[in-house]
């Protein structure tokens, strides 16, 4: 449910900014926006959105904006007055330093400041620490953007398009499930399929799982080769070439490994080698 939709007469004149909740992971001297599609419960949004307005409502010069939910990924800075700042999409900062792609504009600075106090109020609230103990990503951080954009733009955003996302499987929970989010599936191929159609393309491969669970090291290594050449190959070619933006394997325990076109040489800069964060 959009809460902002039930708003739109009210705030039709008003001015809108994205504020999307994220994960940024520091490294070395910079700032990474490493996640911006996080799974984020309603409750957490609610609660994580009522601490900071109600930080900000300390200070009378802040009073004429405040945070407003949209979704549970999807929030807004609305403001009483329109302001003088150019912002970028997330998409085209994910997994780089977020320095060269801060706001612009005359009231930069100012917001600027705000995007380091939503950062300290997040990286404090108990949200957080249940999280990370919970192994999830913490949402430390918001990103702006979109600024300026009309209140239309608050409708309720349309999410699981069938021709957002494909799902490939032999797995009659993952068709199930596919169904009920209005995700497109297909029986699992020997290959790789290249298919510009969709926007994230899924695989779901069990038979690394059963040759583990039957300590069967010799099938494992046969299908790993066997993955390699099918499917890593060619999905390694597409990353480089751009046709692709990223690729993320999550293993059976929740472990995940993403990776960027950017992040494709600095394989040497890891201490581990790539198949430990994929097993056990």
């Amino acid at each position: 449910m959009s809460y902002l939709a039930d708003k739109l007469t009210t705030l039709s004149n008003k001015w809108v900014m994205r504020a999307d909740p994220c994960f940024m992971a520091p490294d070395r001297d910079q700032l990474i926006l490493a996640e911006n599609k996080l799974d984020i419960s309603l409750k957490e949004a609610k609660q994580l959105i009522d601490e900071i307005n109600q930080f900000f409502t300390q200070f009378d010069e802040e009073k004429f904006w405040s945070l407003e939910l949209g979704s549970a990924d999807r929030w807004y800075i609305v403001s009483e007055k329109p302001l003088n700042i150019e912002c970028s999409a997330p998409e085209k900062v994910l997994m780089q330093s977020v320095k060269p792609f801060l706001l612009k504009g005359k009231d930069s600075p100012h917001w600027i400041n705000l995007f380091n106090e939503f950062q300290m109020i997040l990286h404090k609230s108990s949200i957080n620490k249940k999280r990370l103990e919970q192994g999830q990503a913490a949402i430390n951080s918001v990103w702006f953007w979109g600024a300026g954009e009309s209140i239309d733009s608050l409708d309720e955003p349309q999410i699981n398009n069938k021709s957002n996302h494909c799902v490939y499987s032999n797995n009659i929970i993952a068709k199930g499930l596919c169904n009920q989010q209005h995700y497109e599936y297909r029986p699992l191929t020997e290959h790789y399929q290249t298919d510009d159609s969709f926007l994230n393309v899924t695989y779901i491969i069990e038979d690394f799982s059963q040759a583990m669970q039957q300590r069967d090291i010799f099938s494992w290594v046969g299908l790993l080769q066997q993955y390699e050449e099918n499917f890593l190959i060619p999905i390694l070619k597409d990353l480089k070439s751009g046709k692709i933006n990223e690729v993320k394997f999550i293993s059976p325990s929740g472990k995940n490994l993403l990776i960027t076109k950017k992040l494709i040489n600095r394989w040497w800069k890891r201490i581990q080698p790539y198949y430990t964060h994929l097993t056990a």
